[in-house]
């Protein structure tokens, strides 16, 4: 839908893959799960694997005749352009990736790891669960059956992150602003690509004692 609105009224496509593109969902890029070309993808983070700072824009040749056309070449400009060792580590992390075959991997660890976190339904605060590949995301509601957030100020996310964190588990917060622009409590889960089936079971394991825990303080200051 959003494709064929920006087509009805000549609207460019921009696909925001920083945190998605380069197979973090099972595909290349996430847009590619509804079989939709974007006019502009920009990129970043995963492309050189946290080893190095670097962002791309890409572009259908719709977008770029403009420049050839009007400045005969396109030019940035900026300090960092270009950046050889920038570009170095994206192309190593590529090849990686490529040689690895780790799209296809993340893929189909994807729904091993989807089909774990569904375990986690069985506590009273977990609304949805939620993803593609190895990008997942937990939602924690205060009633499960209206979907109706905690309040702001009781922090629940960031006790989830602390007492994972205890754990000797990592999660990434996503708290604030997903319900009515102020509320909402979640969190991600996003493994390495080389995450085994083992370590993807410890994760889980490690998510249940620490929601089992938080579960405990819930409760506890109803």
């Amino acid at each position: 839908m959003p494709r064929q609105i920006c087509d009805r009224y000549d609207l460019l496509f921009i696909a925001d893959e920083v945190m998605t593109g380069w197979g973090r969902t099972g595909k290349h890029f996430g847009i590619e799960h509804w079989g939709v070309t974007p006019d502009i993808i920009i990129g970043g983070k995963g492309l050189a694997a946290g080893y190095f700072p670097i962002g791309v824009a890409i572009c259908t040749d719709k977008v770029f005749q403009p420049f050839q056309e009007i400045l005969g070449s396109f030019t940035h400009g900026f300090t960092y352009q270009g950046n050889p060792l920038a570009a170095a580590v994206a192309l190593s992390v590529i090849d990686f990736i490529k040689e690895n075959n780790l799209v296809s991997s993340v893929a189909r660890m994807g729904e091993y790891l989807m089909e774990r976190l569904s375990s986690l339904y069985r506590f009273d605060f977990v609304g949805d669960i939620r993803g593609k590949g190895f990008m997942a995301g937990v939602e924690l509601v205060k009633d499960k059956g209206t979907k109706e957030p905690f309040p702001s100020e009781r922090g629940i996310t960031r006790i989830v992150v602390e007492t994972a964190w205890k754990m000797g588990l990592i999660i990434y917060p996503a708290s604030g602003g997903q319900v009515h622009g102020v509320a909402g409590d979640a969190f991600m889960v996003a493994p390495p690509f080389i995450a085994t089936q083992q370590q993807l079971d410890e994760i889980i394991d490690l998510l249940d004692q620490t929601l089992e825990e938080v579960h405990k303080e819930i409760r506890a200051n109803r």
